[in-house]
């Protein structure tokens, strides 16, 4: 057959893989993956193409071992047809090929859900085995969904901090307060470490009016606590920040409250991660089963720990100077302002890096099996796009000077118009 390689990954399929493993084995798969077809563009339509035969006997089910063609790095289906031939040739001549793989179908229990991920390196393999699934030292919680946006949400600015209920570590709290708005993750665009904090969500009396819509709130006895948050939509690299406690959460913003939080995001924000989570589910849809089933390392480091604050301290720093954030308290200095920004992101690049040092000696990944990890990513244009990352962190519109009086102008216009309290000593 050839169909969407969505069955091989994802949880909803979980018991089709079960139910096909238990009655055949798999015999040749041919992963083409995205731009397979000229006349369908994009990342979304990935197919793959495989033949399964009966086979009764559970002994050798299990220890059958299938030919993987891993064609998913190809531009477009010329390159894919014409890759694929060679590697056959290739087979025909006792040759090996770096892009098959011969992978045993007991193994795929290795990972929970056992998806169909025929090139994990065997340390890999090993972590999943021997390690603790996040899901299992901490719930992953898909959040809120309100059914009408344009009803129940709002951007901060648009109803002023004064009204907000800011900071409230409860639900109690927040009902007590008799505050109407509460601060929102709603996942938002590429964010590492801290930020995407610009809605709030009408939660009065305990989401009241809420409940009383065709609506799902989702999770609300972890609604306000301190965790982990990520954006579950990406064509690039996943990205998770601080949660600082205080916010209700959305279904694009689903959460995660482990007791050890610098631990949990040092680690999804590593390239370790991002390569787990590639094995995982190679989509452009994260879910929240996805990350339950990351393997998580017996214990953190001090070292971890202190990285991971830094990285959080240098994107509220960013935070502090971008408009449309709770945290902003004036727009980059005039004089050093881009100079600034410069100096922050390449200090940020080069504490991501030591991030992931650190996370590969905590689950004690070889430098065989790191090596086929980074090939990987960079052959999927993952692991060198960090610079381009960084840039993205940065607050909007400031890249010269020109930029920099917009958002000096901007702010001008705000405390005129009583958006802003008072003026900075620095504006």
């Amino acid at each position: 057959m050839i169909t969407q390689q969505s069955f091989m990954f994802i949880t909803s399929y979980e018991k089709m893989r079960k139910e096909l493993l238990n009655r055949h084995a798999i015999q040749t798969v041919c992963h083409v993956g995205p731009r397979a077809f000229e006349a369908i563009s994009g990342e979304k339509v990935n197919t793959t193409l495989f033949v399964l035969r009966r086979e009764p006997s559970p002994t050798k089910r299990e220890n059958a071992v299938g030919t993987y063609f891993r064609l998913v790095k190809e531009p477009d289906g010329e390159s894919k047809q014409r890759r694929f031939e060679e590697a056959v040739a290739r087979l025909n001549s006792a040759q090996d090929d770096p892009i098959v793989y011969r992978y045993r179908q007991g193994d795929f229990d290795a990972i929970p859900g056992s998806p169909w991920v025929y090139w994990i390196t065997p340390g890999l393999r090993k972590s999943f085995k021997t390690l603790l699934s996040l899901g299992k030292l901490s719930k992953t919680h898909c959040g809120m969904t309100t059914s009408d946006n344009f009803r129940f949400l709002r951007f901060w600015w648009e109803v002023g901090t004064e009204f907000i209920g800011l900071a409230y570590a409860t639900c109690g709290e927040s009902i007590a307060s008799e505050k109407r708005w509460f601060p929102y993750m709603k996942g938002g665009s590429f964010c590492r470490w801290y930020g995407n904090q610009s809605h709030v969500v009408n939660w009065a009396k305990d989401g009241e009016e809420i409940r009383a819509a065709p609506s799902f709130p989702r999770a609300t006895q972890q609604y306000f606590r301190r965790g982990v948050t990520w954006t579950d939509l990406t064509s690039g690299r996943f990205s998770a920040r601080l949660s600082p406690g205080g916010f209700i959460f959305d279904v694009s913003g689903s959460s995660v409250f482990p007791g050890d939080v610098h631990l949990v995001l040092g680690i999804m924000n590593s390239i370790f991660a991002q390569h787990v989570l590639n094995v995982i589910n190679p989509t452009v849809h994260v879910q929240v089963g996805d990350l339950a089933r990351l393997p998580i390392p017996k214990t953190s480091s001090t070292t971890l720990n202190s990285l991971v604050d830094q990285a959080i301290d240098l994107a509220k720093s960013n935070s502090a100077e971008d408009e449309t954030t709770y945290d902003f308290i004036a727009p980059p200095d005039w004089r050093t302002g881009i100079q600034n920004l410069q100096v922050r992101a390449k200090r940020l690049a080069d504490i991501e890096r030591e991030i992931d040092e650190e996370v590969y000696r905590l689950y004690g990944i070889s430098d065989e099996d790191r090596k086929a990890i980074e090939n990987e990513l960079i052959k999927g244009g993952v692991a060198n796009s960090d610079s381009e990352d960084a840039i993205n962190e940065l607050p909007p519109e400031a890249e010269d000077s020109k930029d920099l009086a917009k958002q000096w102008i901007s702010y001008a216009l705000g405390i005129v118009m009583g958006r802003f309290i008072s003026m900075t000593e620095c504006f």
